[in-house]
């Protein structure tokens, strides 16, 4: 019978989804194959911290294993399936959750952004899980972070959405029933480069290719290099909603301390000082005005390199 896994339901490569349904196996590399096991391992640990926090956790051990596995019929064509991680209750909250773990750049980036836009491949994959178990039974949904640099754990909750399991559902639908690998269309370039069945696909072998398309242009494979540009990107990313945090940050402690006078305030094991900075600059603009005629005299020219990066659609 033809599966659909709710592990991969959010991927965005219809193609991707058609290859692991009719049966071709997803291949990795060794490095993401042990990404994926330092994922598996942090499990029960993620669960620990929960427990610690005062939720009674119910937790379907084993991954692919689990004791509990959702199946949903998708029609005659095939069925849809996964294992969830656990179910969490407190109070008269009672959350259906997956644990994933994370980078520290891309934790920031979740706790910035949030699930459903950083990264909405999770919340198709619990989606699939609620309607399966009984949405109806949770009081919300929710990925349950892991830092694995420094062991933070943090959480997002979100409502299930009938009208986004709809669409996954026809979705499913569509793929299952092609009897061709599907023209994926447009896709950010990650979908391609973590992509278990590159080597059935011939739609994105330029991907994996030195091909020069002009001069001092170049389509790279180095996974050097490809790395460095990820992390590049995301490394911009995180500086920019740290910048974007800070600012917040700085316009609440202005407004509860630096407002009322106080200069200096003790809490939370931190010590904050306001501190005032006269500075003195050149001011190019008027001296530009006021002399035009010696602005090139004292100009200096210097040369470095920028580094402009954003995702690609290939």
């Amino acid at each position: 019978m033809k599966t659909l896994r709710a592990s991969g339901i959010g991927h965005p490569c219809d193609r991707n989804l058609w290859y692991g349904a009719n049966g071709h196996k997803a291949d990795f590399d060794r490095k993401a194959l042990r990404i994926f096991a330092v994922g598996h391992a942090l499990e029960p640990v993620a669960v620990a911290f929960l427990r610690e926090d005062g939720w009674k956790v119910e937790h379907n051990e084993g991954s692919q294993q689990a004791a509990l596995e959702v199946r949903i019929s998708v029609g005659k064509l095939g069925i849809i399936s996964g294992h969830h991680d656990a179910v969490i209750s407190r109070e008269k909250e009672r959350l259906l959750v997956d644990i994933k773990t994370m980078n520290s750049r891309a934790f920031a980036l979740w706790k910035k952004q949030g699930t459903l836009k950083k990264n909405p491949q999770y919340v198709d994959q619990l989606t699939v899980y609620a309607q399966g178990l009984g949405a109806e039974q949770f009081t919300g949904l929710a990925v349950a972070g892991i830092c694995k640099d420094n062991s933070e754990l943090a959480m997002d909750i979100f409502p299930f959405d009938p009208s986004r399991w709809q669409g996954i559902y026809e979705r499913a639908e569509r793929i299952l029933s092609a009897s061709l690998p599907p023209d994926p269309g447009e896709l950010p370039s990650w979908a391609c480069r973590y992509c278990g069945h590159k080597e059935h696909c011939d739609l994105r072998q330029d991907v994996e290719t030195y091909e020069e398309p002009g001069e001092g242009v170049a389509s790279v494979a180095d996974p050097e290099v490809l790395a460095a540009m990820e992390t590049l990107a995301e490394a911009r990313e995180v500086a920019r909603s740290m910048k974007e945090l800070e600012e917040e940050c700085k316009g609440t402690l202005e407004g509860h301390l630096l407002s009322r006078g106080i200069k200096k305030a003790m809490g939370g094991g931190y010590i904050l000082t306001f501190n005032e900075i006269i500075s003195q600059r050149f001011d190019k603009k008027k001296f530009e005005k006021e002399h035009p005629g010696m602005v090139q005299e004292y100009v200096k020219e210097s040369k470095a390199v920028r580094f402009d990066i954003k995702e690609a659609a290939v």
